[in-house]
């Protein structure tokens, strides 16, 4: 996994001829271009990584099963190698999924995994103390998740400290979600939407916002860039800041990594940028939680054999 089809898959591998396909099909124009920004100013936010520090009960129980998800592909990897045949893509979605929900949502639980009972985790209480902060600051605020579940969850959290909230997920019509987002957030005094990226990420304009949160990281940069362009109007009156919310070498790492490779080679492609990863190492999951795991278990007291046994019991 660290050479071959799968290793490229974030890159464009011959950018020359990619540009050179494209160059009489698409015409392509940049918002910061001078000849672009002489008639439209789109903001440029500033962005931020948040770092939380790890509950020891959400540790145990995301590592047993991020463990777990090491031990099985490494496993599959291996039989399917002699099957000369790829490890089954339903069953590594399936296990990515639950290493997710042990991450961002916990309590929610998972085929694979028992529900967390732990309360609200550091990542949990940290969206919520960063909500609090910058409404406290006056500015209107954008909590984007990506579960109808965590929306609701956050949206009981910030009402409960005082801060009325809108809330936008599938679960909530059409019509309740225009009104909750017209009349309450955008037009009103609401500060908060709390929005999931399904609903939240494409078609609108809300320049009235000028705090983005992004709960969890998604998997491609088109979508973290759709929603956070929905702040970035030109009708946008104050500076806009992004902030990202992160557990150290969790899945967090791992999907930001996906997004700055998969941003930056449709940038070198369709803007010309100059690629960034060219001799940067994509690290896949097995990989990242691996070394995550073998760095927990160099820690005193705990044997790497051990590990899986040890986090199991604790969990």
């Amino acid at each position: 996994m660290t050479e071959g089809a799968k290793r490229e898959v974030p890159k464009i591998k011959d950018l020359a001829a990619y540009r050179a396909l494209l160059a009489p099909l698409v015409k392509r124009r940049v918002a910061q271009e001078p000849a672009v920004a002489a008639y439209v100013t789109i903001p440029v936010p500033t962005e931020e990584v948040i770092t939380a520090e790890w509950d020891e009960r959400h540790l145990k129980h995301y590592l047993t099963v991020a463990a777990e998800f090491h031990h099985w592909f490494m496993e599959a990897k291996a039989m399917a190698g002699q099957r000369r045949q790829n490890v089954n893509l339903i069953a590594l979605l399936a296990r990515i999924g639950a290493v997710e929900a042990a991450l961002n949502t916990p309590e929610q639980g998972s085929k694979q995994v028992h529900a967390y009972t732990g309360g609200l985790t550091s990542k949990q209480r940290l969206a919520i103390e960063r909500c609090v902060h910058h409404v406290a600051d006056g500015h209107k605020v954008i909590l984007f998740v990506r579960s109808p579940a965590s929306a609701e969850l956050f949206a009981r959290q910030l009402r409960r400290r005082g801060i009325d909230c809108a809330v936008m997920h599938g679960g909530v019509s059409q019509k309740e979600r225009t009104r909750a987002l017209r009349d309450d957030f955008r037009l009103g005094q609401v500060p908060m939407l709390v929005a999931t990226l399904g609903v939240a990420q494409t078609g609108l304009n809300i320049p009235e916002a000028d705090r983005v949160i992004f709960y969890g990281r998604d998997w491609t940069s088109k979508t973290e860039r759709q929603a956070k362009a929905r702040v970035l109007r030109p009708q946008q009156k104050r500076p806009v800041l992004v902030e990202y919310l992160h557990l150290p070498g969790s899945l967090d790492d791992y999907m930001a990594q996906m997004v700055a490779f998969k941003g930056n080679a449709a940038d070198a492609g369709l803007d010309w940028a100059s690629p960034e990863f060219d001799d940067v190492e994509f690290l896949h999951l097995d990989t990242l939680l691996g070394r995550f795991c073998e760095q927990l278990a160099a820690l005193p007291g705990c044997k790497p054999h051990e590990l899986r046994e040890r986090l199991a019991a604790a969990a």
